[in-house]
């Protein structure tokens, strides 16, 4: 009588299993694209984005809200018309209220001056991803600061903590127009040791979607095993 040999898993060449994992993960990167809003009390048309479109005005402060439409996810296991929803909540010390001035960049009221953080306040805006139909879900997006951009103030007269996740960059009023750096999760605004005060005008925020475990990775992974087992 003839006995079957069970399956046996024989051992795959090193480089053969590299090889096959890395093709795996390469079929399928991030998306990564960003969101600028250049004056964020006034209207649509000063959003801007790289991927898709803003399909709403973001509203009132303190907390403002953006829906992004039509962004094409594809490459990433979504659609070619995915919907993101984020907001920011902006919160303050000192002062009496976070609001628009008159030119529509973000303030903090009351202080020594109504339309500025000044040095007896500081502002502080943190995302927070709020939904998505993108099949990966939040947990496969990520959401950081990556600029913003100061008025306001007096080049000779002004200093400034700008904090985020990675640590603090302290700018005088000669570099305070355009400030960037890596993706944080929130930003704060602090105006130190002067006699004036500075605005919130811009900032680009930046959002990643990532392959939900990635179909081609698991596709590799099924090839591994089919290449390795033998009668």
């Amino acid at each position: 009588m003839k006995i079957s040999r069970p399956f046996r898993f024989s051992a795959l060449p090193l480089g053969t299993a590299m090889a096959t994992l890395m093709l795996a993960g390469s079929l399928q990167a991030a998306v990564t694209f960003t969101v600028t809003d250049n004056v964020p009390g006034t209207s649509a048309i000063d959003l801007t984005t790289t991927l898709g479109s803003v399909s709403n005005v973001p509203g009132a402060l303190p907390a403002l809200t953006y829906t992004l439409t039509n962004l094409d996810l594809t490459s990433v296991g979504g659609t070619a018309t995915n919907q993101i929803v984020f907001r920011i909540n902006f919160t303050k010390t000192g002062g009496t209220a976070v609001a628009y001035n008159g030119t529509g960049r973000i303030a903090v009221s009351g202080g020594t001056d109504t339309n500025q953080i000044d040095p007896s306040e500081t502002l502080t805006g943190t995302l927070s991803l709020i939904s998505t139909d993108f099949s990966g879900g939040l947990t496969n997006l990520s959401i950081g600061f990556t600029r913003i951009n100061l008025g306001g103030y007096a080049t000779n007269d002004t200093n400034v903590d700008i904090i985020h996740d990675g640590g603090t960059i302290n700018k005088d009023g000669t570099g305070l127009a355009d400030v960037s750096f890596d993706p944080s999760s929130f930003v704060t605004i602090d105006t130190v040791a002067s006699a004036d005060g500075v605005n919130l005008g811009a900032y680009d925020i930046q959002i990643t979607a990532i392959p939900e475990p990635s179909a081609a990775l698991l596709g590799g992974l099924g090839l591994l095993a089919l290449l390795r087992r033998r009668r």
